[in-house]
């Protein structure tokens, strides 16, 4: 599979797209739609439960506040948790795309119907970014002590008062340094660290993104499997996938000016510009205005950069499974 030819990569996606009558577009839309609507339900009902539980003040309403955070914190938990299995679907449709099958609405449930396999996909890859931040928290303290004696000086009086008093209030200890002084001492482990694990994980993202697909594509397969299949599929490439993603790093350019638009409300307020609407009216407008442009986005340009993913995670597929099938017209 030649990656080097992107403009014939994303030329071929955006033919299978238009082969399938706008319906990925349509599809994309309803995505989003779904998305941003739940969003903006959730945020709503945390603001009324907020105000709920502002207003439940003293030992009275501890009962009521009480019921009213755990509602909250299970909205949110139960958000989360679904926010992957329902974005995870596009991935499916558009693997339909580049095979030259129609998608169809329910296509976006796929992540649902995996249900078991994608949690634990997305529960080991959490486990691994926390695998990752250990070993590198530890050789960036160890290097950065050397790096910053100040550092060790701060620190020093706390691991003596520790070894002659277990029971000591580290936290407390920890309060009592000043901020300016901590964070003067620390910056060449905190440097260390965001460049070490960032460096790791960048590496395991590019290794792993073919994950979702596999554990879309193939019933049988669990999520380990998915894992190692997506690193070894991976193997020879990652230069071309690098360079794939630069090609549209215009579009990631787009969506991060457009979530500015999510926060214009907040940025006018800091930045000491009044507005002419209240606050909740204007969190309101900008987040109308970031709807829009996401949603135009992902009618117009998101398509084309999501069937050429699809379509390299297919090439690849049949360059390494089924080399004597491999149709790339």
């Amino acid at each position: 599979m030649d990656l080097k030819n992107r403009k014939g990569l994303k030329d071929q996606a955006q033919k299978l797209v238009d082969r399938c009558d706008n319906q990925p577009r349509k599809l994309t839309l309803i995505s989003s739609a779904v998305y941003l609507g739940l969003s903006l339900v959730i945020s709503l009902i945390t603001l009324v439960l907020n105000r709920g539980i502002a207003g439940t003040g003293g030992l009275s309403g501890i009962q009521t506040r009480n019921i009213l955070q755990t509602i909250q914190s299970m909205l949110n938990l139960v958000y989360t948790i679904a926010q992957p299995f329902w974005l995870v679907g596009l991935a499916y449709v558009y693997m339909q795309t580049v095979r030259k099958q129609m998608p169809q609405t329910q296509s976006l449930l796929r992540g649902f119907h995996r249900f078991g396999p994608v949690l634990r996909l997305n529960l080991l890859k959490w486990a691994l970014l926390f695998m990752v931040a250990f070993p590198c928290a530890f050789a960036s303290s160890y290097v950065g002590m050397m790096l910053s004696p100040k550092m060790y000086d701060l620190f020093e009086p706390i691991a003596m008062e520790m070894q002659q008093n277990p029971n000591a209030d580290i936290y407390a200890m920890m309060a009592q340094i000043p901020v300016k002084e901590l964070l003067g001492a620390t910056w060449p482990m905190l440097i260390l660290f965001t460049v070490m694990y960032l460096a790791i994980v960048i590496v395991f993202a590019y290794r792993f993104q073919f994950a979702d697909y596999l554990i879309l594509d193939d019933p049988k397969i669990g999520a380990i499997q998915a894992l190692k299949n997506s690193f070894h599929m991976t193997k020879g490439i990652l230069g071309g996938l690098v360079m794939l993603d630069l090609s549209f790093l215009w579009y990631h350019g787009l969506q991060a000016l457009a979530a500015l638009f999510a926060f214009t409300d907040l940025i006018l307020t800091y930045s000491g510009i009044s507005l002419p609407v209240s606050r909740d009216m204007a969190s309101i407008i900008s987040a109308c205005i970031y709807a829009a442009l996401v949603l135009t986005m992902d009618y117009t340009i998101r398509p084309r950069v999501e069937a050429t993913y699809a379509l390299v995670y297919d090439r690849r597929r049949n360059q390494i499974y089924f080399p004597y099938t491999l149709d790339e017209n």
